[in-house]
C-alpha cells in the first residue's frame, strides 16, 4: 500500500452574505490536529423588501429540492424510495497512510459522523467505514473482492464494473434491509468479519403508497482514494469528501453543474469548483443533519430533507 503524498495547507473559506437569506458556504469548525482554522468575517445583512426575500427563499428551495434528488438518484422510478442510513454505530478506519496522518483522518471522519448525529463506535471496534488511500486502486479492490465476498454481494459484473470505473474516489456501499420500526437484521455485522449472520426476518407496519415497512441500512462502506487522480488536493478535502459520501448513498454521476453556485464538497472533482472547496460546507452539514433527522419510512423523505436544509441555510 503506497503512502499518501497529497499534503496541503487546509484553509477555511466563507461566502459573504448577499442578503438576509443568502447561502453561507462555510466549513465546520476544525478540531483535528494540524488543521488550520480561519474564522473569516461576514458583512452586515442588507434589508430587502419582503417580496424579494420570499422570491429568494423560493429559488433556494427549488435548488435544494434539485440537489437532494440529484445526489440520491438511483434510477427511474426510485425518487420516492427510502434513503440508506447508518442504524448501527460507525467504526472508522484509514488505510494506506503513515501513522500520524491515519490518526488525523480517523479523527476527522469521526467528527463528521458525530456532526450528522450518528453514533460512533467505542474503541476498540471492528471497522465498517474504511477510507483507503492507494496508488493502485484496481489491484487493491480486486484483492479485497476475492477476500471479502460477503461485502461485495452484488452480481459479479456489477462489482467488476465498479472496480474498472476510474474515479479519484470510489465508494462501495454494502447495504442490508431492516424493518422501519428498528427490528434487528444483519446490519450490525462488521466489515472485516469472516461471515455474515443470517438476516433476521423483517416485520413491521404494513407498507403503503406513502410509507415503507422495509428500509435500507448501511452495513459497511469502503472509500478508495486514487492518489494519482487526486493530486493537488489536500488530505482534508479528500477526507471531508469521503465523510459526506460515506454517510449518504451518493450518485457520483449526478450533474451538479446544473445547481449553479450551490456550495457542496461533492463538486470537489468538478472542473472549476475544486479550488474553492476547502472542505465540508455549511450546505453539506445541513444535508447530513437533515438526512438523519427525517423519517426513513416516508415517501416524502427527500422533500423533508430539502425543507429542513432551507430552514438551516436561509438565515
Amino acid at each position: 500500500m503506497e503512502l499518501c503524498r497529497i499534503f496541503g495547507l487546509p484553509w477555511r473559506q466563507g461566502i459573504r452574505a448577499l442578503a438576509a437569506l443568502a447561502l453561507l458556504c462555510a466549513t465546520m469548525p476544525l478540531a483535528s490536529p494540524g488543521f488550520a482554522a480561519d474564522a473569516g468575517a461576514e458583512d452586515a445583512p442588507v434589508a430587502l423588501p419582503q417580496i424579494t426575500v420570499e422570491a429568494q427563499r423560493q429559488a433556494l428551495k427549488r435548488t435544494l429540492d434539485s440537489f437532494v434528488k440529484r445526489i440520491t438518484y438511483a434510477g427511474p422510478n426510485t425518487t420516492l424510495d427510502p434513503l440508506a442510513l447508518w442504524r448501527t454505530p460507525v467504526c472508522v478506519q484509514a488505510v494506506g497512510l503513515r501513522a500520524d496522518l491515519q490518526s488525523m483522518v480517523e479523527t476527522r471522519l469521526a467528527e463528521i459522523v458525530r456532526l450528522a448525529k450518528v453514533p460512533v463506535a467505542a474503541a476498540p471496534c471492528q471497522a465498517n467505514f474504511v477510507m483507503v488511500v492507494t496508488q493502485n486502486p484496481e489491484a487493491m479492490l480486486d484483492t479485497w473482492y476475492h477476500q471479502f465476498r460477503h461485502i461485495f454481494t452484488a452480481e459479479p459484473f456489477v462489482v467488476r464494473k465498479f472496480i474498472a470505473k476510474a474515479r479519484p474516489v470510489r465508494v462501495w456501499y454494502d447495504l442490508a434491509s431492516m424493518s422501519s420500526d428498528g427490528a434487528p437484521g444483519d446490519a450490525a455485522n462488521a466489515l472485516i468479519s469472516t461471515s455474515l449472520a443470517p438476516a433476521a426476518s423483517v416485520s413491521g407496519a404494513a407498507a403503503s403508497r406513502i410509507r415503507f415497512n422495509v428500509v435500507p441500512v448501511f452495513r459497511a462502506v469502503i472509500a478508495i482514494v486514487d492518489t494519482d487522480q487526486a493530486k493537488g488536493l489536500t488530505l482534508r478535502q479528500l477526507t471531508d469528501y469521503v465523510g459526506m459520501a460515506g454517510l449518504s448513498k451518493i450518485d457520483f454521476d449526478a450533474d451538479l453543474d446544473g445547481l449553479g453556485s450551490a456550495p457542496t464538497i461533492l463538486k470537489l472533482f468538478a472542473p472549476g469548483h475544486g479550488d474553492a472547496l476547502p472542505g465540508l460546507t455549511e450546505w453539506d452539514t445541513a444535508y447530513l443533519q437533515a438526512l438523519y433527522s427525517t423519517h426513513q419510512d416516508i415517501a416524502g423523505q427527500r422533500f423533508d430533507i430539502a425543507t429542513q436544509m432551507l430552514h438551516s441555510l436561509a438565515h
